[in-house]
């Protein structure tokens, strides 16, 4: 407390925006840096797969044991120990080694007699002077002299050394970008506060010799401080009317009997009348507007997750007749998206289960907005549900993308979504649909669609006994 009080408005501007960029700063650099780690080594584990492909055809079955034919190296990676190929035994007996640079270890040994038909083996293995290499083991088949396994591999440096320069760089720019964003905030903080100086050494001039015929600079320039200065200037004037009508007083107090409370309080109620204005902050403000209402909205998000995740949640479930949700559901959806060609199965039986009849409109909300975000305005969308045995069954399909079968269960992982056939980090909303339909003890999962393309998405819940024939 004693150290802030004792530090400038200007340093203490200038340490926060230090502080705040460097956690943004490190925060950004820790997210580019992961997403960056996988990319590199998704894309090593992508040319490993074509690397290895195209060396099958290298295997010459008709030798005893087989072989690999004459490698064409044209970039010397083998011979310089840049990459692996080496020939197998399923048994781990090395038939043919192409790349004698590089050695053998327990590790690839280890990844040979792991492979399984069907199954191949990427592993990181230390082979040679202390150098990682990504390798991968492949099953080769053939009816007459039987399997062997293919081993190709690329030093991991492939990936590691972008990323370590990235590092490198980050180590160097952040620290550089702080240092620059706090001069210069202190910079700007020290030219904003320059007429709160001016007008201090005004005060403090008027205070130790009492002339209120100085004024306070500064109230022309039409900004937050000028309208400050000019109140301050406007309550000089009014505290040396005062002091001057004191002095009459005391002069001649039969003429000039009035109290100085009148005009003390006039000025008061002047000054505090005066709503002051807050245009030079307004562009900043107009700025932290936007973000926040971006987090806000994430942080409602995060708060629904965190009470999903709880059980009080559970304590106001009550029967819903789904039929009258799912219609209502469909007509709001309708009405914000007339262009989507919209179409409901939803059969006449009553279908009930036990939950909050809120959550799970928003729910299946979430699922439309989504198919309508990734399939297009005008995309064709069909909302069904039917009983099966003890279950119900909400299904919403489209005619968009479609989601890549690697990634049906990445799209529910919180803050992350598939855009085509990327997973990107950032969305909630498939999160949110998990955590309600979880909490009303159900499932909820991407299916095969029944079209060619798009996507189906299937909420799987509970049926209660309310469920019953229509008449």
């Amino acid at each position: 407390m004693i150290l802030r009080r004792n530090v400038h408005i200007r340093t203490r501007i200038a340490l926060r925006i230090a502080a705040f960029s460097s956690a943004l700063l490190i925060l950004m650099a820790v997210g580019v840096i992961g997403v960056f780690q996988q990319q590199l080594f998704a894309g090593l584990d992508d040319v490993l797969s074509v690397r290895a492909e195209s060396n099958q055809q290298l295997i010459d079955f008709g030798t005893t044991p087989p072989s690999l034919r004459l490698v064409d190296d044209p970039n010397r990676e083998l011979l310089t120990g840049e990459a692996v190929l080496r020939l197998y035994a399923v048994d781990g007996t090395l038939l043919t080694d192409a790349s004698p640079e590089t050695g053998v270890t327990p590790d690839e040994r280890a990844a040979v007699l792991a492979v399984a038909p069907g199954r191949d083996v990427r592993k990181t293995v230390d082979l040679a002077d202390d150098e990682d290499y990504r390798v991968v083991a492949k099953l080769v088949g053939n009816h007459g002299t039987g399997p062997v396994v293919l081993v190709t591999g690329l030093e991991q440096s492939r990936a590691s050394g972008p990323l370590r320069t990235l590092r490198i760089i980050l180590a160097i720019a952040i620290p550089a970008t702080v240092a620059g964003t706090a001069l210069g905030g202190y910079w700007v903080a020290r030219r904003a506060l320059q007429p709160v100086s001016e007008m201090t050494t005004t005060a403090q001039h008027i205070t130790r010799y009492g002339d209120l015929s100085k004024r306070v600079p500064g109230s022309d320039t039409g900004d937050e401080l000028g309208h400050l200065a000019a109140t301050l200037n406007v309550m000089i004037e009014r505290i040396n009317d005062t002091v001057e009508r004191e002095r009459r007083f005391t002069a001649d107090a039969s003429h000039e009997l009035r109290t100085p409370l009148a005009a003390i309080e006039a000025g008061i109620d002047v000054t505090l009348a005066n709503e002051r204005s807050g245009d030079e902050y307004r562009r900043v403000l107009a700025i932290v507007r936007g973000q926040t209402r971006r987090l806000d909205r994430l942080a409602n998000q995060l708060l629904l997750l965190s009470r999903l995740d709880g059980d009080d949640v559970r304590q106001t479930f009550a029967p819903i007749e789904l039929n009258g949700l799912l219609e209502a559901v469909a007509e709001s959806f309708t009405s914000a998206h007339p262009r989507a060609a919209f179409v409901t199965d939803i059969p006449a039986d009553s279908v009930a289960v036990w939950g909050d009849n809120e959550l799970l409109a928003r729910a299946v909300m979430n699922v439309l907005e989504n198919s309508v975000t990734h399939a297009g305005d005008d995309a064709a969308i069909v909302l069904g549900l039917r009983r099966d045995l003890s279950r119900v069954v909400i299904t919403i399909e489209d005619d968009g993308p479609g989601i890549p079968p690697a990634f049906a269960d990445s799209v529910f992982r919180r803050f992350r979504r598939v855009d085509g056939h990327v997973v990107r980090g950032t969305g909630l909303g498939l999160s949110i649909v998990q955590a309600i339909v979880e909490c009303h003890g159900g499932i909820v999962a991407f299916v095969a669609p029944n079209r060619s393309d798009g996507a189906r998405l299937e909420i799987v819940l509970p049926a209660t006994d309310e469920s019953r024939s229509g008449g």
